[in-house]
Formats: C-alpha cells, structure tokens, sequence
C-alpha cells in the first residue's frame, strides 16, 4: 500500500500507516491549527543605529507546526484501548528515524486547494487529560507535529519527460526538386505546470548517452548545465533542493557543473527545455504542485 492510500475522504488523514480522521472512530475534534496559517516567519530586518525603525531584509518561512486534536472512541474499550496504542506506537519519537520526516497525508477542505496533500514531518508529543471524558472513552487527544519546511505539497508528483531539444531544422537545400520538402522544425521547449500557489522544487533523472546536458527554465533565464559526458545505461540525478548532482547514485558531480543558476517552477505555466551539445539521451522531471 503506498503512502497515502488511506485518505479517502475529506478530513482523513495518515501517518506512518496510521489512519484518523474522517468518519472513523478517531475523529478530527475543532481547534486544529498549522495547516492553513501561515508558517512563523524568519526576518533578516536590522535596527537603525540612534533612529527610529527597522532597514528592511529578507523574510523566509521557518518551520511549521502542526497540532491536531482528535476525539477517539471505539464500540467497545478493547476498541478504544487498541485505538490509543495504535496512535501512541505511530506518533512516538524515535532517535533512530527522528532525521527522518514522515509524510502526514490529509485532505482538509479548504486547505491547499482541498485536495489531497502532505506535508513531511516528525511527531513532537500527544497530551490528553485523563478527565470525564477518558472515563467515558471519548476523551481528546492533541498530537503535535513539526515540519522543517513550511510548504504543503500534492500527494501525486507529477512527471513530464523530455528528450533531447536541438531545435534545429532540416531546412530546404538548393537546387530544388520537386516534389519540394520545407523540412520540419523540432520542438525545442517543454511546458511544466504547477498548480499550487508556490514555487515548487524538482527532481531531474537524465539518462545516457549524453554530452553536456541542460536544463532550461526559459521564462526565469536560468540554467543548470553540466560539463561531463554520460554513458549508455549512465544515470545523472540532479535535486533543486538539496542541490546536488549525482551520477549512478554514487557520484558527486557538483564539481562539474559549469553552469549553477538554480531555480523553482513557479506556479502556473513553465516554458523549459533539455538540451545538450550531442547524444540520444532522455530527461526525467518531477515535482509536486506546491503551497504554503
């Protein structure tokens, strides 16, 4: 069962193969926050020296976090105890994957388009008093969660391939013959389409052979071009994030990139191009629509 898969319907939710949410006995209880608010907000302001006010910098999103309270029953105790381990044993913090951020998959109306979305986090704590409402089996959890990127992704990623882009034309040639051939002119960009609200960060798989290959965001005039000839059965893995370059999963080629202008696919339309100075091989692109 793949990541996700347990969302059918709105105000479910998964994590770590752990479902809540919905119409199920673990229901989504009012007060939740960290969704749809705006991550905390990191500035870079300066104060002026013996003046009033601030020299404006950059601001950035930091971290968001995300607390749900969830009202958990069951027809029977057996029921609700099995529901409060179950929780308990997916929501637990463990140094050994606690590097790890785990996707928390949800589908909240309103949020993100209401679709169905993710965001990568770790668990920070549950709490609920042990009152009225645990003797009677419907007390309310509060589970906390904390993503160290504040974007909300789409839970299907998309692709779009591409080969390589020459853009080039066969032309006529002198002298004519009938019947006459104008040629045919090849495609030289590919479009990309985020239909988030924010700037989405992508994955690129090249596959050989290929010399020098390009990435192209024709509309930003940016570039990542890399001096290095790939083999048949070679595979160049290139990550806008973490900004890397990897070959057959083993090598760094950041050193061989001759040309380091990274960029995002904004929202809405992207024109793009793949090229390279000779070869046959293929690109791969994948990204998720993206908001915050």
């Amino acid at each position: 069962m793949a990541v996700g898969d347990l969302v059918t319907e709105e105000w479910g939710f998964e994590y770590r193969g752990f479902a809540f949410g919905g119409t199920s006995d673990l229901l989504i209880a009012p007060g939740m926050t960290g969704l749809w608010d705006t991550p905390e907000v990191r500035s870079s302001d300066q104060p002026k020296f013996r003046r009033h006010g601030l020299f404006a910098g950059d601001d950035y999103m930091g971290s968001r976090e995300i607390i749900i309270p969830i009202e958990i029953t069951g027809i029977d105790t057996a029921t609700w105890t099995a529901h409060l381990d179950a929780m308990k044993q997916a929501f637990a913090v463990d140094p050994e994957r606690d590097t790890i951020e785990d996707a928390l998959v949800f589908k909240v109306p309103g949020v993100a388009g209401g679709g169905t979305r993710l965001v990568y986090c770790r668990p920070r704590g549950l709490s609920a008093p042990i009152d009225q409402a645990w003797f009677y089996n419907i007390p309310v959890v509060t589970a906390r969660f904390v993503a160290t990127s504040p974007f909300i992704l789409d839970a299907t990623a998309t692709t779009v391939t591409s080969p390589i882009l020459a853009g080039t034309s066969s032309g006529a040639t002198w002298p004519f013959t009938w019947p006459l051939s104008w040629g045919i002119l090849s495609p030289t960009t590919f479009t990309t389409t985020n239909s988030g609200t924010r700037r989405a960060e992508w994955t690129a798989t090249i596959t050989g052979p290929v010399v020098n290959p390009q990435v192209v965001h024709i509309d930003q005039s940016k570039s990542i071009t890399l001096g290095y000839t790939l083999n048949t059965g070679d595979t160049l893995v290139i990550d806008s994030e973490t900004r890397t370059a990897t070959l057959n999963g083993v090598s760094n080629l950041y050193g061989h990139l001759t040309s380091r202008q990274w960029f995002t696919i904004a929202a809405g339309s992207n024109t793009m191009s793949f090229r390279a100075t000779s070869g046959s091989g293929t690109l791969s692109l994948v990204y998720r629509n993206t908001w915050a």
